[in-house]
């Protein structure tokens, strides 16, 4: 499996090996959200329920309702609620407003943003919600408030406004429709008395001032004026008949009109008064905790996701083995403390040790992939220890496979093969001897025995040690026939040589070491290797290393490491001067 795929059996591995991280992440997450909890000013949310009546009772509209037209009209009235005026009115009832002694701030004024009060009608417009239950009648006005009896009378004066508003606006549709009929009625009373004076003047004319009107129906019944006379009197008197019913009909609806001003009645009713509510709408303790605990979740999986794979530390042989495709035996833990052995150290002084049982754990399978190849007769097993990267702690346990080895009874030889920064001969307190550089650069034949074969202190394994840095390219060095030749009469001579190299990233030493190895093992320290470097060094161990060559990581410095058997750890021996010995 390549280390970018990704199946639930690894993702659940690494959930469980970032638990750490995903429970601090929740730790972060769930105490900010408490905190936002105390910070936060309590809301309170009060409701006013409204019920309008589609027919209403409006003299001025009798015309049928529809089904269409009632849901149109209920609508039409949530959108009136909603409107900037109807803010401003709730205010002012409710007595969120400023006093404007001279009267100048106006209406206008505070709606379009000018007068003083524009702020406590932006808050009002963000704080209450209009809105139609369903398709039924019902509307619920809710408002918003930092107490509970301010959120109930902002509720409150809204219906209580709105249901004023529209009875204010039919009286004013009846007054209007009033004064037209007033004027219409005036138009009237004119008409009937232009129609009973033309009347009168015609009858003048036509049978003089002593005519009376008994006289004039006498006249007009025994056929004594003349029909042309006749005629016209009876139209002008008709006429005026009609201007006198036009007239008494006029008087007669604005007399209802007058009537209706004081009748008039809204056509919607609070069904339900806001009361002050008994505990805070928000913030919702409850959902905010639980918002806090799943974003918590799914940011802490995310960073851990994102250090398994990128930025993080390796923290788990699982999470080793899957970057590197290679086997991981053991995991060393992390030493540390004035009084502490040097960690290869305690092969020797603390046998028992989880440190050294880690070692001895590294070298059993490290035996077991050797015993399975076709091994060269006469011929020694070689390990290259390397790393992606310095510090990893890699020469620390060169020196101490060395010595394990020697200590299980191998004849065992350490090559410290790092010849830029090579450290070997300070982990054993050497101070004289001939480097390894001056092996690679002596023209003159030395054999490498006599004057470059030292002896460990603390136990029968043989070291060729570098020092100082070297003055040429190292690749040459490493790269020549004779570091070849070297390492293959090393082999001849013990059971295990042991090649410490330089990191695999920053330079090219390690990549021609490789192909003389038998075996590979990738160091990696715990939470400090990167995922990235790691998957680059495995991958030049894999297109370097010959064909067969076993290979193995391991986790080093691992803290919190259990120590089930852990024996006593005497102090550290002093530096010893080196003596030269054959192996």
């Amino acid at each position: 499996m390549q280390d970018t795929d990704l199946t639930l059996h690894a993702g659940l591995g690494i959930l469980v090996r970032q638990a750490r991280l995903i429970a601090a992440t929740l730790a972060a997450g769930v105490c900010l959200a408490v905190l936002y909890l105390l910070l936060a000013e309590p809301e309170y949310r009060a409701t006013s329920l409204l019920i309008v009546d589609p027919a209403g009772s409006d003299v001025l509209d009798d015309a049928p309702v529809t089904t269409g037209s009632e849901n149109a009209r209920v609508e039409s009235e949530v959108e009136i609620l909603r409107s900037d005026a109807m803010a401003l009115a709730a205010a002012r009832r409710a007595g969120l407003m400023s006093g404007s002694p001279d009267g100048a701030a106006s209406t206008r004024d505070r709606l379009a943003g000018t007068g003083p009060d524009r702020a406590v009608i932006e808050d009002i417009l963000s704080s209450r919600r209009i809105s139609r239950r369903g398709l039924t009648h019902l509307i619920a006005i809710t408002a918003t408030a930092d107490s509970p009896a301010k959120a109930a009378r902002i509720a409150n004066a809204y219906a209580e406004t709105y249901l004023e508003r529209q009875v204010a606006a039919k009286v004013a549709r009846v007054q209007t429709a009033r004064d037209v009929l007033g004027a219409q009625m005036k138009a009237a009373q004119d008409g009937v008395a232009s129609s009973e004076a033309a009347l009168d003047r015609f009858v003048v004319q036509s049978a003089g001032e002593d005519m009376s009107q008994a006289m004039l129906e006498a006249q007009l019944s025994s056929g004594a004026l003349p029909s042309p006379v006749s005629s016209r009197i009876l139209l002008l008197q008709q006429n005026a008949a009609i201007a006198r019913a036009q007239h008494q009909s006029l008087m007669s609806r604005l007399r209802d009109l007058e009537v209706d001003v004081t009748l008039q009645v809204a056509n919607a009713r609070i069904v339900s008064r806001a009361m002050p509510p008994a505990v805070p709408s928000a913030p919702d303790r409850m959902m905010i905790l639980a918002l806090a605990v799943a974003a918590s979740l799914a940011a802490g999986s995310g960073i851990a996701f994102a250090s398994e794979y990128h930025f993080g530390g390796i923290t788990s042989e699982e999470q080793l083995a899957r970057l590197t495709g290679s086997p991981v035996p053991t995991t060393l833990p992390h030493l540390a403390g004035p009084e502490m052995l040097s960690p290869a150290d305690m092969v020797v002084r603390a046998p028992l040790s989880p440190y050294a049982e880690g070692l001895r754990k590294l070298r059993a399978a490290l035996d077991r992939s050797w015993n399975l190849e076709t091994r060269p007769e006469r011929q020694g097993m070689v390990v290259l220890l390397a790393s992606g990267d310095a510090d990893e702690g890699k020469s620390t346990i060169a020196l101490a496979l060395a010595r394990t080895y020697a200590e299980a009874g191998k004849r065992a030889m350490l090559i410290d093969g790092d010849l830029r920064a090579p450290t070997i001969h300070d982990k054993l307190g050497i101070r004289s001897f001939a480097s390894l550089v001056a092996f690679l650069t002596d023209e003159t034949g030395s054999d490498m025995l006599d004057q470059y074969y030292v002896d460990d202190p603390m136990t029968d394994a043989g070291m060729i040690l570098g020092a100082g840095r070297s003055g040429i390219a190292t690749d040459k060095l490493v790269a020549s026939d004779l570091f070849e030749r070297m390492v293959e009469e090393a082999r001849g001579w013990v059971d295990v040589l042991i090649l410490d190299s330089p990191p695999l990233l920053p330079v090219v030493d390690a990549r021609y070491m490789a192909p003389l190895a038998d075996a590979v093992v990738l160091v990696a320290r715990h939470a400090v290797t990167r995922p990235q470097d790691l998957r680059r060094a495995a991958a030049d161990i894999a297109e370097y290393a010959r064909p067969g060559a076993a290979r193995v990581a391991i986790l080093n410095a691992r803290k919190r490491h259990r120590l089930p058997y852990a024996a006593p750890e005497p102090d550290l021996p002093g530096p010893l001067d080196a003596r030269p010995s054959r192996p």
